[in-house]
């Protein structure tokens, strides 16, 4: 997989019959034990056989790895717990995937709680499009502003991309799944990206690239759970600018056209998005949070394009998300 491999620790290995499983769930997860907890309870609660799926946490590094805890779901699910020394989500995403049995991977994030009807959903969709990747709904279950309007961010550039510009289509690594043998063959999630942006949109391009189809499933709900303040809004906004300037890198290594302003047309609607799902005054603070989320993702495009001029892309040490 593109950056290399890594050393794995395997941990809370249970015996169970490989061959009947269906679905590897991935869960990369660093220093989130509260919100890991109830994620795994989420993927407890799956509606599916317990037999056709396992679940495989990836600890990236984090103070206390979560052994006890995946030790106390082991009773009611299948669940493994890898641990790496801190790489990044992306990393830790990969080292899922090479540990997976699942026929299809399915990824979520440690503080997202998949509805019990999310695999199952999933199921469905693959069913129809074995050899296709999909995607569902990521829907915030905090009620502050800066939460709302970064989610509904995602739900925009889902429907402008189906809409009108396919080849650019993505899904997040909140919700996603893919056949494990195609996810292996494409080489996984790229690891020169050196934080956790735009890694979910560049396998997505690879996928496009291939030919591979991009499935979206209404019925796959994930529920997200990341508290965000006007500070770390910014902060999330300028690293996907940070991002996007790797994801043009990418294809241009690739021999891609790089990436495209979009039309003025793009941003009117992206701004007056959020006004349609929610009443004023709320949706007039949300319209104001997407104009300025766009502010910020340019100055971080241009911040990365200046600091990697002339000296190579900046390292920055691996994290969580």
């Amino acid at each position: 997989m593109p950056g290399g491999a890594l050393d794995l620790e395997t941990s809370s290995i249970h015996s169970y019959d490989i061959a009947v499983i269906r679905f590897t769930v991935v869960v990369p997860t660093y220093n989130r034990a509260e919100s890991l907890e109830k994620c795994l309870a989420a993927l407890a609660a799956q509606d599916q056989p317990r037999d056709s799926f396992e679940v495989v946490v990836v600890d990236d590094g984090s103070r206390t790895p979560p052994r006890d805890m995946v030790a106390r779901f082991a009773e009611s699910m299948q669940i493994r717990l890898i641990e790496q020394a801190n790489a990044g989500p992306a990393a830790a995403r990969n080292a899922g995937a090479t540990a997976a049995h699942g026929q299809f991977l399915a990824f979520t994030d440690d503080d997202c709680r998949p509805s019990p009807g999310w695999l199952s959903a999933l199921d469905v969709a693959l069913a129809r499009d074995p050899r296709s990747a999909v995607g569902g709904a990521v829907i915030s279950s905090l009620k502050n502003p800066f939460s709302t309007a970064s989610q509904l961010l995602v739900d925009f550039l889902y429907h402008y991309f189906a809409r009108n510009n396919p080849d650019g289509q993505f899904f997040v690594t909140a919700n996603v799944a893919m056949p494990t043998d195609m996810f292996k063959d494409l080489g996984g999630f790229d690891l020169t990206f050196p934080f956790a942006a735009a890694e979910d949109r560049d396998l997505c391009e690879r996928w496009n690239e291939r030919g591979f189809g991009l499935v979206y499933s209404e019925d796959a709900v994930v529920w997200h759970s990341h508290p965000l303040r006007l500070g770390s809004f910014c902060r999330q906004h300028f690293t996907y600018g940070r991002g996007a300037w790797f994801l043009n890198k990418a294809k241009s290594r690739r021999g891609r056209a790089g990436l495209r302003v979009p039309p003025v047309s793009f941003y009117s609607k992206l701004v007056l998005f959020p006004l349609s799902k929610a009443p004023l005054p709320r949706g007039l603070i949300l319209a104001s949070l997407a104009a300025l989320s766009q502010l910020v993702y340019t100055t971080g495009f241009f911040w990365q394009s200046l600091m990697s001029s002339g000296s190579g892309a900046s390292a920055t040490t691996p994290q969580g998300k």
